[in-house]
């Protein structure tokens, strides 16, 4: 019996992550687990060229989503897979009744900075880690705009 909200409309997101990629050369692996959705989505013919990225419910709260681990592979960098993406979450959390999803970044990661501004997402909070160290920039996205 599904536990959270994900879990209760894993056949929806799946039929979604489905309409992305069919007719494509890509194949998708979707799982939920503790309220987190893990994809994972790699080229048929080449291993090397993959993206994955989770998002999670943040307990006890039914307006945000948040977005991380997100990576595409260096073979797939610069092709406009990284909006593919984005939009893929925005339209995740949509599905779900989010509002809003957040994520962090490192402050010198200047790449997914700019694809961050370029997808919709506006930048909300510098954060320093104590326990790693980090120096991160925090991004807000209202998906309901986008």
């Amino acid at each position: 019996m599904p536990t959270t909200l994900i879990e209760s409309r894993m056949r929806e997101i799946k039929n979604l992550v489905a309409k992305r990629f069919e007719n494509t050369n890509y194949q998708y692996s979707i799982y939920s687990e503790n309220g987190n959705i893990y994809i994972s989505i790699s080229h048929l013919d080449d291993y090397k060229k993959y993206m994955i990225f989770k998002l999670g419910e943040l307990e006890g709260c039914c307006a945000i989503l948040i977005s991380y681990n997100t990576y595409i592979s260096e073979a797939l960098r610069g092709k406009g897979y990284a909006r593919l993406l984005m939009d893929l979450k925005k339209e995740i959390a949509r599905l779900l009744g989010y509002s809003y999803l957040i994520c962090t970044t490192l402050k010198n990661n200047s790449v997914e900075k700019q694809v961050l501004k370029r997808t919709g997402w506006k930048k909300i909070k510098n954060l320093y880690n104590s326990r790693t160290g980090n120096h991160l920039e925090m991004y807000i996205c209202d998906v309901k705009e986008s």
